[in-house]
């Protein structure tokens, strides 16, 4: 797996992720990992297989060699421990930090304008729709062009090119290798 090797971006395909975060900003936008139903615990908890979930995502997104500044994450417990998983793989310079405007059916303008400063790489941990809709507004300039669908545990990473901003990986935990497994 490799993010950094888009040659669009450098005449060196095999450019690190440190160089890459110099050239452009990223935008890495997570969807927490499965959670407990509300049945269960209100406060919806990561379960075993989404905190399995999100260690696979964060391990895969530590091969990229991602500089990230910070992570910001919505403050539902779901999104804090995906956040807190992420930080332990990544070590974002500036931690993970709980932030509002980021629940399920908030704006998007808020995360937008998130994505717009971003200097180097940056994560938004969050829920959906909210995440999808961020996205499409991105992407497209619309909120509803269903661009990509995000799993519990998925990352979608976007890249802030002169003309806006492009996908440039798409990770999914179904298709992550797990533990053990040849």
């Amino acid at each position: 797996f490799s993010i950094a090797s888009d040659p669009s971006i450098a005449e060196n395909s095999a450019m690190s992720g440190r160089a890459m975060n110099q050239e452009t900003g990223l935008l890495v936008i997570v969807r927490h990992g499965e959670a407990e139903p509300d049945q269960v615990d209100p406060a919806r908890p990561l379960t075993l297989q989404g905190r399995q979930d999100v260690e696979r995502l964060a391990a895969c997104l530590a091969t990229a060699d991602l500089m990230l500044q910070r992570i910001v994450h919505s403050d539902k417990l779901r999104a804090r421990q995906t956040a807190q998983i992420v930080q332990r793989y990544l070590a974002a310079e500036q931690g993970a930090v709980a932030s509002d405007g980021l629940h399920p059916n908030d704006d998007v303008g808020f995360a937008v304008d998130l994505a717009d400063r971003t200097v180097g790489a940056s994560m938004i941990v969050g829920h959906l729709p909210h995440l999808e809709r961020v996205i499409d507004s991105l992407l497209s300039g619309r909120l509803d062009a269903r661009i990509v669908e995000l799993q519990a545990g998925a990352a979608a990473v976007l890249a802030r090119r002169p003309h806006g901003w492009t996908l440039r990986a798409l990770i999914q935990p179904d298709l992550l290798p797990v533990s053990g497994a040849s």
